[in-house]
């Protein structure tokens, strides 16, 4: 997963925080926050399970054949 520097902190402790290993360690890592990179985990997961199915290879297919 490729992310600046920052995020990648920010992940990190989101991480942390959910696995129960440490407490937030700024006042905005709150529920909300914690949800926020849940539902981008579940974007991501989302994405890839489309790209990864046969529906979205066909289309390729169609595409690549119409040009």
């Amino acid at each position: 997963m490729n992310l600046c520097d920052d995020c990648k902190a920010e992940f990190e402790e989101f991480v942390s925080v959910t696995k129960g290993k440490k407490t937030p360690e700024v006042f905005w890592h709150n529920q909300e926050w914690i949800e926020v990179w849940r539902a981008w985990l579940n974007y991501r997961k989302a994405i890839s399970a489309f790209v990864a199915s046969r529906e979205y290879h066909l289309l390729l297919e169609e595409l690549n054949s119409d040009s």
